[in-house]
C-alpha cells in the first residue's frame, strides 16, 4: 500500500488494537500515520486501545513513544487503559499483584527497564520494592492519566467490553477491563440473524477479540484485536481500511476482514 493511500484528502482517524511491548512495528505503523495532520477538513486523530505493555522486549520504549504523541497532540491523540496498564500499576501495592503482573506477562516489562538502567541481573531477582527506582514517575504518571473508555465523535472506544444492558455511564472499570459480554453479545446476534441494540447509539470500537484473531466489523460494533503477535495492525475508520504489519518483518501490508451484517 503506497503511503498516498493511508492518508486520504479527508481528515483520518487511526485506532491501534494494542501493542504489547512490540516498538519495532509500532514504529513502523507511525511513520505511516504521524505527523497527524491538522488543516482544515485534515484534522487527524488517533486512538490507543491499551495494552501497551507485556509481551515483546520494548515496553518502556512504547511508552516513551505514547507519552510523546500525547504531549505533542494532546486531545486529537487518546489512549485507553487496559488490563495489563491495570496490573503494572497495582503491582506496587502488594506481593500477590507483583507476582499476578510476572505472571501475566510483567518479567518482559521488567526485563526492559531492567535493560534501560544497565542493570546486569536477571530480571527474575528483581523484586517488588525495585519498581519504583526501575520505572520513571513519568510512565506512572502517564498510566495513571488513561481513561477507562472515550467517546469522540460518533464513536464509543472501548478495550474489552462492557455490560451491554447498562449504559456506558452504569458500566464500572472492571466491566471495561474485564467484561467480554458485550463482544460476545454482539457476535451471537450476528450468528443467530438478530438485530443489534444497546442503550447508548454510539458506534462501539473495542479491541479484545473472544475466539478471534481477525478483525470482526459491524457497523455497529468493530472488534479490532485478536491478531498479535502475528501482527500488529491500524485501522483507519473513515476508509474503513486495515492495515497490518506481520512480525519480523518491515512491510505494512492492507489487511482483508469480514464484513457483517
Amino acid at each position: 500500500m503506497t503511503l498516498h493511500k493511508f492518508r486520504p484528502s479527508y481528515k483520518s482517524l487511526y485506532v491501534i488494537p494494542e501493542i504489547r511491548g512490540d516498538f519495532t512495528r509500532l514504529e513502523i505503523i507511525l511513520q505511516r500515520i504521524l505527523p497527524l495532520r491538522k488543516h482544515k477538513n485534515q484534522e487527524d486523530s488517533t486512538v490507543f486501545l491499551g495494552n501497551y505493555i507485556d509481551g515483546d522486549k520494548d515496553s518502556d520504549k512504547v511508552l516513551d513513544c505514547l507519552i510523546n504523541i500525547k504531549e505533542e497532540y494532546k486531545d486529537r491523540a487518546i489512549f485507553l487503559r487496559r488490563a495489563h496498564e491495570e496490573i503494572m500499576l497495582k503491582a506496587r501495592n502488594s506481593e500477590h499483584d507483583f507476582d499476578y503482573w510476572i505472571d501475566s506477562g510483567g518479567i518482559a516489562t521488567i526485563e526492559a527497564y531492567a535493560k534501560r538502567a544497565k542493570f546486569n541481573i536477571s530480571p527474575h531477582t528483581i523484586k517488588r520494592n525495585r519498581l519504583q527506582d526501575l520505572i520513571p514517575a513519568k510512565h506512572y504518571e502517564f498510566l495513571n492519566s488513561l481513561e477507562y473508555y472515550s467517546v469522540f465523535e460518533d464513536y464509543c472506544f472501548i478495550h474489552s467490553g462492557f455490560d451491554n444492558k447498562k449504559s456506558i455511564a452504569e458500566n464500572q472499570s472492571s466491566n471495561f477491563l474485564f467484561d467480554y459480554t458485550s463482544s460476545k453479545y454482539v457476535k451471537e446476534c450476528v450468528r443467530n440473524n438478530v438485530e443489534i441494540s444497546f442503550v447508548d447509539d454510539y458506534i462501539y470500537i473495542a479491541s479484545h477479540n473472544v475466539n478471534g484473531n481477525k478483525p470482526f466489523i459491524h457497523q455497529k460494533y468493530m472488534i479490532l484485536g485478536g491478531s498479535w503477535p502475528k501482527k500488529l495492525i491500524v485501522m483507519e475508520l473513515n476508509s474503513m481500511q486495515i492495515c497490518a504489519i506481520s512480525k519480523g518483518k518491515s512491510r505494512i501490508y492492507p489487511m482483508e476482514f469480514d464484513f457483517h451484517e
